[in-house]
C-alpha cells in the first residue's frame, strides 16, 4: 500500500521512520507496507545494518501490529527491501 526507502538513513533515523511509517499504515488502513533498507553492500566490515535493526524492531515492537514480515518480491527490492504485512 506504501513504501518507505531508509537509503541513506543512520541506523537511529531509520527505526524513528519505521516506527511512524508502521503507525501511518496501521491509522490508514493499509493491509502492507515496503519498507527498502537496500543490501548494505557499503556498510563496511560488520555487514549490513539496517536491514538487521530494522527486522528486530518489528519483531519486538511492532508484533501487536505487524502479523508477517519477509523479503519482498525480487521486483519490489528482493532481499534490499522487507514485505510488511499488518494485522487488520
Amino acid at each position: 500500500d506504501d513504501t518507505l526507502d531508509l537509503h541513506g538513513k543512520t541506523r537511529d533515523e531509520a527505526l524513528m521512520l519505521v516506527e511512524n511509517f508502521v503507525h501511518y499504515g496501521v491509522l490508514h488502513g493499509a493491509q502492507t507496507l515496503l519498507i527498502i533498507t537496500r543490501k548494505g553492500y557499503r556498510s563496511g566490515k560488520e555487514g549490513p545494518v539496517l536491514r538487521p535493526a530494522v527486522e528486530e524492531w518489528l519483531r519486538r515492537h511492532g508484533k501487536q501490529r505487524v502479523q508477517r514480515v519477509q523479503e519482498a518480491p525480487p521486483r519490489h527490492g528482493g532481499s534490499g527491501a522487507l514485505w510488511v504485512t499488518l494485522r487488520t
